[in-house]
């Protein structure tokens, strides 16, 4: 979950308060739905952008399965 996601549930959240208990539930599930787009959205962008950042390296000519790993091995 994004920053922006708890800062629009948090906002949802504050703004039903007043409201009565249906007209709450409406404007809480609406903020729900807008949350679940986001991250659904947020997921294909994700793939969307790995696959691209892999294609332009293989067209670059790096290697990522001959490319040495930067973290140091654990002790012990």
């Amino acid at each position: 979950m994004t920053i922006c996601q708890v800062r629009r549930a948090a906002h949802a959240l504050l703004d039903a308060l007043t409201l009565s208990p249906e007209d709450r539930k409406r404007r809480l599930a609406k903020a729900a739905g807008y949350i679940r787009d986001d991250q659904t959205r947020n997921a294909a962008a994700r793939i969307s952008h790995t696959k691209k950042r892999l294609e332009v390296l293989k067209a670059k000519g790096v290697r990522l399965d001959k490319l040495r790993c930067c973290i140091p091995p654990r002790p012990g």
